[in-house]
């Protein structure tokens, strides 16, 4: 029999974000393997006050009696400061990336209270939350991580990949003028676009690839930017270099699922320029939409991406990424980056990761019924 497992979530239900993204897959196999999975949503607030009171007393509250009726509770580390001052032994914590002091929530260098209270508070959660059963990494490189900055930690330590259901990638036939007049932008098909999606946190580094763009011809040159920014200020920052300099920009946020491989399709390439990332999802999602990617290798891109996309060593040198953008009018350069990226992509295909879940959720399981057993014999 398989356990009952409780997901929680930030924001709304019909929201797409990096985590629900990660999830989402992951939890229809795991239900069509006959697990019983429930998800709970957890409201964000505009007002931070409203956020931060409903984050450390109304959440960890509310999760604690409704966990009651679980097996097992995954919750991601975005999520941790909701749940883990009642953190129990049934919870098992994805740790998407190690978020470091130097990753403000505001625009670049500037930080309010709030935000160090709150980094204060995530910091004793984090130490907190390491009660969990178990702690997943999605990749190796986070894996680490995780060990260095918490070496007391005695539960299980395992990673498993971000997992992808490469079917969904398959329909990527794009009709710009519907596109436009969908969403409400302007993608110029006489341009090469360029093409970003993620947040405007200050470790996607999204500045750099305004930079960029400063360099490149105008006229020749789109980038589009799908995604909301999480982070006004920075949005506002980004928007007033754009006006300043007369930069052919898109921002765009809310696309539905099934038109992120058209977007995709319409790309020249993916940029992906970011200080740190735990596992990065979009630059493979490009690769399983045939598009080259010129990439970072912070954090676990390296393990990641492999040889499979143009490097750029120093993310801040914005002659590295106009190099490679140049570089991909060779079209056999262009059709061997299109080939090692579709190789790549099947590395992470959602029926490995599935299996990896289910071995660890059954082993977690006959663990506990194991140890629930003898305390039964050993009270009668």
């Amino acid at each position: 029999m398989h356990p009952r497992i409780l997901v929680i979530f930030r924001g709304n239900k019909d929201k797409i974000d990096g985590v629900k993204a990660y999830f989402t897959p992951l939890l229809s196999r795991l239900r069509n393997k006959g697990y019983d999975i429930d998800e709970y949503y957890q409201k964000e607030y505009r007002s931070k006050l409203i956020s931060f009171l409903r984050m450390t007393l109304y959440y960890p509250i509310a999760t604690y009696f409704k966990s009651k009726q679980y097996d097992f509770v995954i919750i991601s580390n975005d999520l941790l400061c909701n749940h883990a001052l009642f953190c129990t032994k049934k919870s098992i914590l994805v740790f998407h990336h190690v978020r470091n002091e130097s990753e403000s929530t505001l625009e670049y260098g500037k930080k309010t209270l709030t935000d160090v209270v709150l980094y204060f508070y995530r910091t004793l959660m984090y130490k907190i939350a390491f009660k969990c059963k178990s702690i997943v990494a999605p990749s190796n490189n986070a894996l680490e991580d995780i060990k260095a900055l918490y070496p007391q930690y005695t539960g299980e330590l395992k990673t498993i990949y971000n997992a992808f259901d490469l079917n969904e990638f398959n329909n990527t036939e794009a009709n710009i003028n519907s596109l436009n007049n969908k969403y409400q932008i302007n993608l110029n098909k006489n341009k090469k676009i360029l093409l970003y999606v993620g947040t405007e946190l200050n470790r996607k580094n999204f500045k750099t690839l305004l930079d960029v763009l400063k360099k490149l011809p105008k006229q020749e040159y789109q980038l589009l930017k799908v995604g909301e920014p999480r982070n006004k200020k920075n949005r506002e920052y980004h928007r007033n270099i754009v006006v300043k300099n007369n930069l052919d920009v898109i921002f765009v946020e809310n696309v539905d699922k099934v038109d992120m491989p058209k977007l995709f399709s319409l790309a020249y390439c993916y940029l992906n320029p970011v200080l740190h990332e735990g596992f990065g999802r979009t630059p493979v999602e490009a690769q399983a939409c045939s598009i080259p990617v010129i990439s970072t290798h912070n954090g676990a891109l390296k393990e990641v991406l492999g040889t499979s996309a143009l490097k750029v060593e120093d993310a801040h040198n914005t002659d590295a990424y106009i190099n490679h953008i140049l570089s991909l009018e060779d079209a056999s350069l262009r059709k061997h980056l299109i080939r090692k990226g579709k190789e790549n992509a099947k590395r992470f295909d959602i029926n490995q990761q599935v299996d990896d879940w289910d071995k660890l959720l059954s082993g977690l399981h006959n663990v506990k019924t194991l140890l629930l057993n003898r305390n039964i014999k050993k009270a009668s």
